[in-house]
């Protein structure tokens, strides 16, 4: 019985350390990033095609006018998810630098959280404090930040390897059919805005294949990993 009681007396303490580093990490990446969201300057063609983009679109949506939302998506050569991400914030807040930029601030947020979470899974408060100190205050919320991909894709990767490590997938040596739909269905989203990322989905399957074929009743396992991929590379 007491035993079990100092255990949960450590988990207790672990989670509240756990929420005081992610409330540290939340006001540091926010408070940095700040002057950036409040007083907003276009950074290069870019960024002022990505809002011209997004103007059309909101305007093609208030009239639902789906054929010309199409038309634009499909005529500008960069990857949808960049012109897609802002719609909803535009939407409720206006049409303003500020308001395109929202959804890649709380994606950075979310994105310094992660990293700090994986260096605490392996290290301890410390490193991870430092960790957060690093990425929430440094200047990589500049470009981060931008209503480009940047921000997403940094996303996408640190979310990956959260996952893989939170679950101690390469411990384990084996990734179930709903893991690695999970996995490929991130990646997808992330190709959506980064299409190189089709290179990190590609040594995913590999990997998965490798994994499947090292067990010795691999026949359901190695049907799904055909399905999966099949499905997702019809996607891309």
């Amino acid at each position: 019985m007491i035993k079990i009681n100092l255990i949960r007396n450590k988990n207790i303490i672990l989670n509240i350390n756990n929420v005081i580093i992610i409330f540290f990490v939340i006001c540091l990446t926010f408070s940095t990033s700040l002057l950036s969201f409040l007083n907003p300057q276009l950074h290069g063609e870019d960024e002022a095609l990505t809002f011209l983009v997004n103007e059309s679109l909101t305007n093609h949506i208030s009239n639902f006018n789906l054929t010309a939302i199409a038309s634009e998506l499909l005529k500008d050569w960069h990857p949808p998810g960049r012109n897609l991400l802002p719609i909803l914030s535009l939407n409720i807040f206006g049409l303003s630098l500020s308001s395109l930029r929202l959804p890649y601030l709380l994606i950075w947020i979310i994105t310094c959280i992660l990293a700090t979470l994986i260096t605490k899974k392996y290290s301890n408060n410390l490193f991870a404090f430092t960790c957060g100190f690093l990425l929430g205050g440094s200047g990589l919320f500049h470009i981060q930040t931008m209503a480009l991909s940047h921000g997403v894709v940094t996303f996408v990767g640190i979310l990956i390897i959260y996952l893989i490590t939170k679950n101690e997938y390469l411990i384990s040596k084996k990734i179930s059919s709903k893991q690695f739909l999970t996995l490929s269905i991130i990646l997808y989203i992330g190709f959506l805005f980064f299409n190189t990322l089709i290179l990190v989905a590609f040594m995913l399957h590999l990997i998965q294949f490798f994994l499947i074929i090292k067990h010795k009743n691999i026949r359901i396992e190695l049907r799904n990993f055909i399905l999966i991929s099949l499905l997702i590379t019809s996607l891309y």
